[in-house]
């Protein structure tokens, strides 16, 4: 299916990222370098009663080519190569977090590791009560 979009991926960032957005599940998670857009996905859903949160990283991301997300949960670097290969990125200003595979013995598992070892900056937590309330 939709052979012709995966034409010309590069990297298997790239076409996982490609994956994601057809809702295939992968081991990235979205996240933005804008705290705008940040703020929009964490209280768009009105009917979901939890509070909105927004969370703020401030590390250094990886390359997009790093073998570092092979072991360990990671944040990719903000790159116009992922931007160019795919316009939703481009217009959310996205990247991505990958989870690790855990490694025992020296060798790599098919168990992920929790981004859990990835510790927000900041949270801002947007109560419930607050998503509707438009200005």
């Amino acid at each position: 299916m939709k052979q012709d979009e995966f034409k010309g991926l590069l990297t298997p960032l790239e076409e996982l990222a490609k994956l994601q957005h057809y809702s295939i599940p992968t081991r990235l998670v979205d996240v933005t370098i804008n705290p705008l857009i940040a703020l929009y996905f964490a209280v768009e859903n009105t009917d979901d009663l939890s509070p909105g949160n927004v969370l703020l990283y401030l590390i250094n991301g990886y390359p997009p080519y790093s073998k570092e997300a092979v072991c360990t949960p990671i944040i990719i670097q903000y790159s116009d190569m992922l931007q160019i290969s795919n316009p939703w990125l481009y217009s959310q200003k996205g990247t991505f977090l990958i989870c690790g595979n855990e490694v025992v013995n020296c060798n790599i598992t098919n168990s992920l590791k929790s981004l859990d070892t990835l510790t927000p900056s900041v949270i801002i937590r947007i109560p419930y009560e607050y998503k509707k309330v438009q200005m």
